[in-house]
């Protein structure tokens, strides 16, 4: 720990003087699933219905350059399609669906009953 903490703080004052912190190295623009596509895969992502309140978040989320597939995290298992028995919603799942419909994306469901 005594070795660590000296060379933590030369690490973060030398990339400070050289302006590394404040200034972003990133010059690409294709997201993860362009590049992905491009070798014929694709990449997508879970999500959850609680997740979709953040405007920021779900900005990221419709980027169908960087996930062309999104899989409902829990909207589509048993005890959110069928709360109580015979008694059967799909409002959580459809609302995932939608994005993914809106944004052109394929809907992965991992757990449909």
């Amino acid at each position: 720990m005594k070795v660590l903490l000296p060379l933590t703080f030369a690490g973060l004052l030398l990339a400070t003087v050289n302006g590394a912190l404040l200034t972003s190295t990133y010059t690409g623009t294709k997201g993860l699933h362009e590049l992905a596509t491009a070798q014929g895969k694709y990449m997508g992502t879970a999500t959850d219905n609680g997740e979709l309140t953040d405007t920021y978040y779900l900005a990221a989320l419709k980027n169908i350059s960087e996930f062309g597939m999104l899989t409902p995290g829990n909207a589509m298992k048993w005890d959110a399609t069928e709360p109580t028995q015979d008694t059967f919603t799909y409002t959580k799942a459809d609302a995932i669906v939608t994005i993914a419909d809106d944004m052109g994306a394929k809907v992965r469901c991992h757990t449909l009953l």
